[in-house]
């Protein structure tokens, strides 16, 4: 640690009374009694005991003694991984020095994705010198040790000298008793060249040179208030985002001076690999904004990858690996392309000699804007030239926004202003408007060019929103049972156990996964096909250069634009929709209110049919409604789910409400307009594919991510006429009853099965008509696909399965069930929701679903609707046991009294006859999404 330790030993106690010699000395005694006291007597780094005594001493050396009993036959130092002592120091601190310093450990498989997703081997092989490397938040050292580690047979196969690249690397860690855990980790890894640093990796060091480092990864701490008001004003200086930051110096931005520190210290196309909040991508404060442009300026982004929220063991922050590249080219192209669009806007023309107006065109096309138009801004200052850019879509937006804004209104009320004639007013004002143009266009072509002439595609990784997906996605999760606290590995005990798309601990070079592809796209190469969550986009892509308020937003969602073949204008929602609004909750939730007003959420939003669900309704107490100002409900309100994993479900309230009073949560916006035609026009477009497609690529933020208020007003959508609004909801409705009719037959029809159920004789236990199936599947000694069907494939009471099926024996972490054609399907957990599947294939289910097979399989449909009858499942649940997680077994529903095998031939025809009812009527409902795409694709 290179740490100076201060210690006054009894010789020099001695030698300080030089002066008394041959004599007795009572002081010197008494002197050497009290630092024997203050040495030993008090808390140390191995005090166990708080030790303020010697009798406290004496108890804390007592298990000082035991704990070196314990250890003395283990031994540390290992060129073998094992994260046993992160593992221990995360959990002693759990709860102290993370939740205080916004500091979260990084699970050892995030380390090994992120250090295998580098272009280590390429970067060896090319750079001449050890390679320097840097974890500038170092915790308790994971990232450098798994850096150290993989490297290893890189160097070795080159015939390098490896303490030569283990002595570049350096970890610094504020946390004293942090950067002591990292060096000791190194020393028992066999890395003990390793250098650890105490100190500020905001704060200059001189052991840390500037633009030196190779490699960086590192997960820094964020949300950390204050931590400004410990730096040194020497330092501050050097950082550009103190210029945002205002006057705020508590500002709790750390993640975005980290990201800044990178541009410090990386070398010209050194790589990173950095741990962020998603919100370093979308948020809209001034520092976010800043930190976007520094990483657009210096680096080029080669991937984003999302985590998800149940990455990290003790916080549910949503994150993204940021894989950076330090841009090589000197002079810096940031600063060469902003003296070039300085020189644009002022009417320079020196095109012949950088070649660069192939930039501008590209600018215009992406922005749909004529290029021979929009070169009449530059060096402009009459209004008149620029009379049909202003007719542009984009420049309307900047005519509004310069006529609403602040200052325009100040300025026309100010006296000065008011005396000047009607010539020199609008001389004025357009002066203004054009300034005003150049500023926000300087600022987007910059940019664009930025991200233009970044070398290769971004690479995006986006982590499923659902958590069972999330736990295969990363391959673990977390648990806190009693006394198995921590992560637990899907697939084994160890890291090298686990199976995970992100990476391949047993080959790094895996061409199937995550990490492999992110390595190629760094240096310049694609794979085809690419691994699952994956796909490239051009930078440009990901930023909204549409938009007046440019924020430098990066998407991981890119836009791509829908080709709306259409004759009617497009119109913004901002403009034609009346009230935009979200509601609100109670604090603490409406868990415990039982009646009040109804509190509608995105869980009652149908996900396929547009409308309002109300079987699990939720409410508000009446005062919190009566006191409410928004998100009151009405009558054909359209209702939008905002944020969250169920995001751009939309519903028209009908007559679901019967005149209840009712209000949205916070999680969902209210939509009303007026005239009536118009607010169901607006529905029946955004609840098509069209509308579904551009609510889904106006989410912003990462995994599960939102739709915020601004990007909602920003959509626009075709408007046809009065007329032809009121033709299109006409034949719409008229689909819609139609499919309310087809619901009404399937309920009837139901019900009449449900009737033939109830009187048919049951002499029989259901052990004597069908068999339990026990047979079991290891998915790890299996490859290649199966029909997987888990409890949320199986829709609740109805017989139906849902979503794919269709699964990767690699993603499936235990033993299954198997079934074949032809069984029934049972969900013995949480049975109340009648779950209940006829199997038309073969293929293996989650082992909280009983597989019955039929002693008479020619009456397998009579057998599926009596296992969905009410009567079995009434039967079933006084079976049920456990309150957290409801169940059944087979054990314990053997008896349960059913139909016999030989049922009449006439019963089970016609049970078989309305099932089919059943499933003709439900097709022409899944059918009537079609049928109004159709519609809009005839009208618009």
């Amino acid at each position: 640690m290179n740490k100076q330790i201060s210690y006054i030993s009894n010789e020099q106690i001695d030698n300080a009374f030089w002066a008394v010699k041959n004599k007795r000395n009572a002081t010197k005694k008494q002197i050497q009694a009290y630092f024997r006291e203050l040495k030993f007597f008090t808390n140390s780094a191995f005090s166990f005991v708080d030790t303020h005594n010697e009798d406290l001493f004496n108890k804390n050396a007592k298990v000082l003694l035991e704990i070196v009993q314990m250890w003395q036959g283990l031994r540390l130092k290992t060129e073998q991984q094992n994260q046993f002592l992160g593992d221990m120091f995360e959990y002693f601190l759990d709860n102290s020095i993370k939740q205080s310093n916004g500091q979260f450990f990084t699970p050892l498989p995030i380390c090994k994705f992120i250090v295998a997703s580098l272009p280590l081997a390429e970067k060896i092989k090319t750079t001449l010198e050890p390679l320097t490397a840097i974890d500038y938040a170092c915790g308790s050292g994971h990232f450098l040790t798994e850096y150290a580690h993989q490297i290893e047979p890189l160097i070795k196969a080159q015939k390098h000298n490896l303490n030569a690249y283990y002595s570049n690397i350096t970890g610094i860690e504020k946390e004293d008793r942090l950067a002591k855990v990292a060096k000791v980790a190194a020393y028992m890894y066999g890395q003990e060249q390793i250098k650890i640093l105490d100190a500020d990796a905001l704060a200059n060091h001189p052991q840390i040179p500037l633009a030196s480092f190779d490699v960086l990864v590192a997960n820094p701490p964020f949300a950390v208030e204050g931590f400004l008001q410990t730096l040194n004003d020497s330092d501050k200086i050097h950082y550009r985002l103190i210029k945002a930051t205002g006057d705020t110096r508590n500002t709790n931005t750390i993640q975005c001076f980290f990201l800044e520190r990178i541009h410090h210290l990386m070398a010209p196309g050194g790589v990173v690999g950095v741990i962020v909040p998603s919100s370093i991508l979308s948020n809209s404060d001034t520092v976010h904004i800043r930190t976007r442009e520094l990483l657009l300026q210096f680096f080029d982004l080669v991937s984003i990858a999302e985590l998800g929220s149940g990455t990290f063991g003790k916080t549910g922050t949503n994150t993204v690996v940021l894989f950076l590249r330090r841009k090589i080219k000197r002079p810096e192209p940031a600063e060469h392309y902003h003296n070039r669009v300085k020189d644009f806007f002022e009417g320079d023309d020196q095109a012949a000699v950088y070649q660069d107006r192939h930039l501008i065109k590209a600018y215009c096309h992406h922005i749909e804007v004529p290029y021979d138009e929009y070169k009449k801004l530059f060096a402009q200052t009459n209004i008149e030239p620029l009379a049909d850019l202003l007719q542009c879509d984009i420049f309307k937006d900047y005519q509004q926004d310069f006529a609403q804004s602040t200052k325009t209104r100040n300025l026309k009320k100010s006296n000065v202003f008011k005396k000047k004639t009607k010539a020199e007013q609008q001389a004025e004002l357009d002066r203004r408007f054009i300034a005003y143009l150049h500023e926000i266009e300087q600022d987007k072509l910059y940019h664009f060019i930025l991200a233009h002439e970044q070398t290769g595609k971004v690479l995006i990784v986006n982590a499923p929103s659902a958590n069972k997906q999330q736990k295969q996605f990363l391959g673990y999760e977390w648990s806190g049972a009693k006394r198995g606290e921590g992560i637990r590995y899907n697939s084994g005990e160890t890291v090298n156990d686990i199976i995970t798309p992100l990476f391949d601990p047993k080959n790094l070079d895996n061409s199937e996964k995550i990490n492999t592809a992110i390595k190629h796209n760094f240096i310049g190469e694609t794979i085809n096909p690419l691994p699952g969550h994956c796909r490239y986009a051009h930078l440009v892509e990901m930023l909204d250069f549409s938009r007046k308020d440019f924020n430098k937003a990066i998407s991981l969602h890119p836009q791509r634009n829908i080709d709306i073949e259409t004759k009617w204008e497009l119109v913004k929602l901002g403009d034609i929709i009346e009230t935009i609004e979200s509601g609100n909750r109670p604090r603490g939730g409406v868990g415990n209110v039982s009646n009040g007003a109804l509190s509608l959420g995105g869980e009652h939003i149908h996900s396929t049919n547009g409308r309002i669900n109300l079987d699990s309704p939720k409410y508000v107490p009446f005062d919190f409604y009566q006191n409410s100002q928004k998100g009151l409900l009405k009558e054909n309100d359209i209702l939008l789910c905002k944020d969250g994993a169920l995001t751009g479900k939309i519903a028209l309230l009908r007559k679901e409400l019967t005149n209840q009073e009712s209000m949205i949560n916070e999680h969902v916006f209210l939509l009303r307009s007026v005239p009536l035609k118009k607010q169901k026009y607006i529905f029946h477009f955004l609840f098509s594919k069209y509308g579904k497609y551009l609510l889904k690529q106006n989410i912003t933020g990462s995994a599960q991510g939102g739709i915020n208020l601004t990007n909602l007003k920003e959509i626009k959508i075709p408007l046809p006429p009065s007329k032809v609004q009121q033709q299109i909801v006409d034949k719409s409705e008229t689909v819609d009853k139609e499919a309310e009719q087809a619901r009404q037959i399937i309920a009837a029809t139901k019900q009449r099965i449900e009737t033939i159920m109830q009187n048919v004789p049951k002499p029989k236990t259901l052990d004597e008509v069908v068999q339990n199936i026990t047979d079991v599947i290891n998915p790890k000694k299996q490859s290649g696909s199966i029909n997987f069907i888990g409890l949320e494939n199986i829709e609740p009471a109805s017989g139906r399965l849902v979503g794919s099926i269709e699964t990767d024996f690699a993603t499936v972490k235990s033993n299954k069930n198997m079934f074949q054609k032809g069984d029934v399907l049972y969900g013995k957990l949480r049975p109340n929701l009648n779950k209940v599947y006829l199997a038309q294939h073969n293929g293996i289910c989650s082992t909280d679903i009983l597989v019955f097979r039929l002693h008479n399989p020619d009456n397998a449909i009579f057998y599926k609707h009596y296992f969905l009858s009410s009567e079995f499942n009434s039967a079933v649940l006084k079976t049920v046991s456990g309150q957290q997680l409801p169940r059944t077994s087979w054990t314990k529903i053997i008896t349960i009294p059913v139909p016999p095998l030989d049922i009449q031939r006439k019963l089970v025809a016609e049970v078989a006859k309305l099932d089919a009812t059943i499933v003709k009527y439900q097709a022409l409902i899944d059918n009537s999404t079609a049928r109004k795409n159709a519609i809009l694709n005839k009208y618009l």
